[in-house]
């Protein structure tokens, strides 16, 4: 790859000495998301700029060309400009993800609240169709995603949720993923509902089928984001669901069918938004292009 970029470079300016044209000048920005790779191009060329696609950022090392003609100024002036496209982020980075932090909240308050109150709420909110079937006790759907069984479910399920959900907080936005997220863990109960037709009854609690689709959202964001989303690529990501599902499977009382159906929710339907985003996004490009045609024709 070196010998290939630096053949490419010395035949562009062999181009321009054929022409007559001399003094050319060769600046090559690359736009990269794997920086180890690249690096090396820029310690053989010290006109060689990496431009981190994931950090917004313009690197430069000690070997290499401070300036030319004013092109880093203009460089990062356009990377402090906000992201283009439907996929920009909602708020800064180090703003604080206030729906994932809330949700970690309640579900630990609750949590809490069952320690002193025995099995009042667990009885009251644990979620199965017998329930529903019985005394049309929807409701379930929704309260059973708040209640856990012990400390380590609690930990396990708010260590994902804050962690995974700050990013695709970050990118979706507050109220989406607030939605998003009950409805992953509504559709994971009623999937888990499904399979208590065909298996027998039996209640469940946990947040496991909303935080699942937590990580079908971040699968949708990362394929959206050509397989890397900030230091998540796509490998990682299938990898860690892979794991946590097999882990589900061979791990007794755990309901992995409602992490599947939350898994599912969360990807297919984010993956909708983003598709419906995307389309209107082009539609409104496609409009102002036409505007400005017709200014210029007339």
């Amino acid at each position: 790859m070196p010998e290939e970029y630096l053949r490419m470079k010395q035949n562009v300016l062999e181009m321009f000495r054929t022409q007559g044209i001399s003094g050319v000048e060769f600046l090559a920005l690359l736009c990269v998301r794997d920086l180890e790779r690249a690096k090396l191009l820029s310690e053989m060329d010290p006109d060689c700029w990496l431009l981190d696609l994931c950090a917004r950022e313009l690197i430069l090392y000690e070997n290499q060309r401070g300036d030319m003609d004013g092109i880093r100024n203009l460089v990062e002036e356009l990377l402090q400009q906000p992201e283009p496209g439907f996929l920009k982020k909602i708020y800064a980075d180090n703003l604080v993800p206030w729906v994932s932090l809330s949700l970690v909240f309640v579900n630990s308050l609750l949590f809490f609240i069952c320690i002193f109150t025995g099995d009042l709420l667990y009885r009251a909110g644990a979620f199965g169709i017998e329930h529903i079937l019985r005394d049309g006790q929807w409701y379930r759907i929704v309260t059973a995603i708040f209640l856990h069984a012990d400390v380590n479910h609690l930990v396990s399920n708010m260590l994902l949720l804050y962690f995974a959900g700050k990013i695709v907080e970050g990118y979706l936005g507050h109220a989406r993923y607030a939605i998003l997220y009950l409805l992953s863990g509504m559709i994971g109960n009623l999937f888990s509902a499904c399979y208590e037709l065909w298996n027998g009854f039996y209640d469940s609690i946990g947040a496991s089928g909303a935080v699942f689709g937590i990580l079908g959202m971040l699968l949708a964001l990362v394929l959206f984001h050509h397989g890397r989303l900030q230091k998540i690529t796509l490998s990682r990501m299938l990898l860690m669901l892979v794991l946590s599902v097999y882990n589900g499977a061979t791990v007794e009382n755990i309901n992995n069918v409602a992490h599947i159906g939350g898994l599912f929710a969360g990807f297919f339907l984010t993956s909708l938004y983003l598709l419906i985003r995307l389309m209107l996004d082009r539609i409104r490009t496609k409009k102002r292009g036409e505007r400005k045609r017709r200014t210029y024709e007339n």
